[in-house]
């Protein structure tokens, strides 16, 4: 993961889309979200900014989408789906409700839950041999 954020749970995700974003960074211009940010508007400020957007396109009402735009988003969500796996293995670690009062504590508890994942995940390159770990237990 690369950044978080704790919110109140009666607050969409849509109002700190762009704090989220932050600035284009060499490796970080992608942006993968969901039909719900594919407005023109939203189009346009990404592209504006910076960002290549590979937002999903959603049909509407007696205009389905067409077979080329359904492989499109196929292929969008094989991108997507790492980010959703990483919060099923959050829910699988203990859930993903915050039973603490105050903001600081959820998202203490949040920061914490999210390392715990990047940790977790870095065992998979080190039992494959990607990572070399020397007699000391420490990257060689």
């Amino acid at each position: 993961m690369i950044e978080e954020r704790a919110t109140a749970a009666n607050l969409h995700d849509s109002p700190i889309f762009d704090e989220l974003l932050g600035k284009p960074k060499k490796r970080g211009r992608d942006v993968w979200v969901d039909s719900a940010y594919s407005s023109g508007e939203q189009e346009q400020d990404l592209t504006r900014r910076g960002f290549r957007s590979h937002v999903h396109e959603h049909a509407y009402r007696c205009r389905p989408l067409t077979a080329k735009r359904q492989r499109v988003n196929r292929t969008k969500s094989r991108a997507r789906a790492r980010v959703e796996h990483s919060f099923a293995a959050m829910t699988q670690m203990g859930g993903m409700t915050v039973r603490s009062i105050g903001i600081e504590r959820a998202r203490a508890w949040s920061t914490m839950k999210a390392l715990r994942y990047d940790f977790k995940r870095l065992d998979v390159p080190i039992r494959m041999g990607k990572i070399p770990i020397d007699g000391t237990g420490l990257p060689a």
